[in-house]
């Protein structure tokens, strides 16, 4: 009865390690966006009264600081791991009340 449920989003990705097909600019198969998918995650998540954690937009990666944090352009690296693990931990702790 004290479950919490929390949704985040995807993040913003380059389908390829030099940094090209960024997510922003190269749609799926079927002609969508990543930020698509996050809007929509976004929109159910609201609509069951979820608080969610837009990775896409608020993790504070971007184009400048990627390739630190991901060794592929979509997976997260050794660095990409622990900052992740503490923008995440410090979301959820924001959302605890006592």
């Amino acid at each position: 009865p004290n479950l919490k449920v929390y949704f985040t989003s995807p993040t913003h990705r380059y389908f390829q390690s030099d940094l090209k097909d960024s997510s922003d600019l190269v749609p799926n198969s079927k002609g969508l966006y990543l930020i698509q998918y996050v809007d929509a995650i976004k929109e159910q998540a609201n609509l069951l009264h979820y608080p969610m954690l837009d990775m896409y937009r608020e993790s504070g990666l971007n184009k400048y600081n990627h390739t630190r944090y991901f060794g592929d352009g979509v997976h997260p690296n050794e660095v990409g791991n622990e900052y992740f693990s503490r923008v995440i931990a410090a979301w959820i702790k924001s959302k605890i009340t006592f």
